[in-house]
């Protein structure tokens, strides 16, 4: 069981947010003092990934912070990113997700490095 927060009532407060960082398939709400009266009550989340595609970028090249990214095609997002060629710290700086795009950064004894990336497609149907 997870507890993700609660509600402490304000006079004329309509809204109440509680961010939980959890995966379930059911969400419960309690009031042990009283009764419970909501008017509406909705839960968000990702759905479910409906297509994964994995891409590589090209070889980053020698040269310290030299790139390879991969950027997923419109409408999808990075599911993951990871780097397949060049180890940290000897040979690579690591890697960036951002906007987008995964990125492998070369480092200064680098041969190259490559980027993975998993780009996904999420159903905004259930």
């Amino acid at each position: 069981t997870v507890n993700c927060g609660a509600v402490n009532y304000k006079p004329n407060q309509v809204e109440y947010t509680i961010e939980c960082d959890a995966v379930a398939s059911t969400v419960k709400i309690i009031n042990p003092k009283t009764h419970l009266q909501l008017c509406e009550v909705e839960v968000f989340g990702l759905p479910e990934p409906v297509e994964d595609n994995v891409k590589e970028g090209d070889d980053s090249g020698v040269g310290d912070d030299k790139r390879s990214v991969v950027k997923c095609p419109e409408g999808s997002t990075i599911k993951s990113c990871t780097l397949i060629k060049g180890n940290v710290p000897d040979e690579s700086d690591g890697i960036l997700v951002k906007k987008g795009e995964c990125t492998a950064f070369n480092g200064a004894r680098g041969k190259g490095t490559r980027a993975r990336g998993v780009c996904t497609v999420y159903s905004m149907e259930k």
